[in-house]
């Protein structure tokens, strides 16, 4: 079920934190679409500014020691089933 691709906040390419780049990047869809919908929920009701911390708490910065463990937890997991 899973597709390879792992939910990072990116170094690269980020404004503040590197949410919206993440997101981008998962999706495989424009940086800058996703940086008008956070803004666009933040105006209307403040969602988007919320859901936006949130994701900064939550998310792991690509390199970062969490990333790195998530990755090979996934990949052991990985060699595991296909020894079954």
């Amino acid at each position: 079920m899973s597709n390879g691709k792992r939910l990072v906040r990116k170094t690269d390419g980020k404004m503040i934190a590197g949410v919206a780049a993440g997101i981008a990047d998962y999706f495989n869809v424009d940086v800058t679409l996703i940086r008008v919908i956070i803004v666009i929920t933040a105006i209307m009701g403040g969602f988007g500014l919320i859901l936006y911390i949130v994701m900064w708490i939550l998310v792991p910065e690509d390199g970062s020691d969490q990333a790195i463990a998530n990755d090979v937890i996934d990949s052991m997991s990985k060699e595991a089933t296909e020894e079954d």
